[in-house]
């Protein structure tokens, strides 16, 4: 059983670092150790540096609102609100291709099972 008042002191006695993402919607870690995260103030695709939480880059270029993302096999995949999911290069944040989902309407999240 883990001990939880070590764990506890362990929180309590670590660094805070803050950042200016207004109602993040989830936070999902890449392969180089940038967190990502949607505004869904804005609804912005938002990267940030791990160690310090500086924003790296704030997209929305899509043509629709961000609702969801997810990383994979060096892309991210970023559901729209029109029913679509556009997979972006996680190097230099290029369209690769786009997934138009007719029978799947304003889905809130996105996942992998078994890569």
């Amino acid at each position: 059983m883990p001990n939880i008042t070590s764990l506890i002191q362990t929180l309590e006695n670590g660094t805070c670092d803050r950042t200016n993402a207004s109602n993040p919607r989830l936070y999902v870690e890449d392969d180089y150790s940038n967190l990502t995260t949607i505004d869904m103030v804005s609804s912005k695709f938002i990267r940030l540096h791990k160690q310090n939480l500086i924003i790296i880059d704030k997209n929305s270029t899509y043509s629709q609102s961000s609702i969801a993302a997810a990383f994979s096999n060096n892309a991210y995949y970023i559901v729209l609100n029109n029913n679509s999911i556009v997979i972006v290069d996680s190097n230099n944040l290029t369209v690769l291709n786009t997934m138009n989902l007719s029978d799947i309407h304003r889905s809130c999240d996105i996942m992998f099972l078994n890569n």
